[in-house]
C-alpha cells in the first residue's frame, strides 16, 4: 500500500518519471506475493504505464508478473489482460482478443482488478469478454455497486440476457435506492 501511496505522491508533484522508476524498483520487491496488495501494486503501476503510453514497458511488466513464483494464480489473468492491452493499443486486434480470452480463462481471484478489467474490456468493445470476466466475481462483489454497474453496462451492450440486465439494475437500485 505504501508503494502505491509514494508513487501517487510523486505523480501529484508532476514527477511521473520518478514515479515510474519507483514502481520499476519496488513492484518486484513488494508485488511478489499471492495477495491483494501485490495486485494493487501491479495495477497502479500498469495504470501509470498506460497513461504514459509506455506499451513496451507494459508488455515487460506483464511478462514479469507471470514470472512471480506462486503469484501466477493471482496475477496470471491480469498479466494476460495487460498483454492484450498492449496489442490493442498497437492496433493488433486479433492478438489483443487472444490475450483477453486467456486473461478471462485464468480469471481474477484477488482484489477488484476483475471489475476494472471488465469495464476496460467493455470500453475496448469486447462486451462478451467483459461479461465473462465479471460473472465469476458475483459472489465476492454482490454488495458492490461498481460490480453491478459493470455487469449492467456489459449486458446492456450485448442485449442477449434480459434477465441478467434486470438483475444487475435491480441489485444496483437495492444498493443505492436514492440514486437516479
Amino acid at each position: 500500500y505504501e508503494v502505491v501511496q509514494v508513487a501517487e505522491v510523486l505523480v501529484s508533484l508532476d514527477l511521473v518519471k520518478e514515479s515510474l522508476e519507483f514502481y520499476r524498483r519496488h513492484a518486484p520487491e513488494f508485488g511478489f506475493s499471492n495477495n491483494v496488495w501485490s495486485v494493487g501494486v501491479w495495477a497502479a503501476y500498469a495504470d501509470l504505464l498506460i497513461a504514459q503510453r509506455q506499451w513496451e514497458r507494459l508488455k515487460e511488466v506483464a511478462t514479469q508478473m507471470r514470472s512471480i513464483p506462486g503469484g501466477h494464480e493471482a496475477l496470471g489473468g491480469f498479466s494476460y489482460f495487460l498483454e492484450g492491452r498492449v496489442a490493442y493499443a498497437q492496433g493488433s486486434l486479433d492478438a489483443a482478443k487472444a490475450s483477453f480470452k486467456e486473461a478471462v480463462k485464468m480469471g481474477f481471484p484477488l482484489g477488484r482488478v476483475g471489475i476494472r478489467v471488465g469495464a476496460q474490456l467493455l470500453q475496448m468493445n469486447f462486451p462478451e469478454l467483459a461479461l465473462e470476466a465479471l460473472r465469476p466475481l458475483e459472489s465476492r462483489f454482490e454488495e458492490d455497486l461498481g460490480y453491478w454497474k459493470a455487469v449492467f453496462d456489459a449486458s446492456d451492450v450485448l442485449r442477449t440476457d434480459e434477465a441478467l440486465l434486470l438483475r444487475a439494475a435491480t441489485r444496483a437500485h437495492e444498493l443505492v435506492p436514492d440514486s437516479l
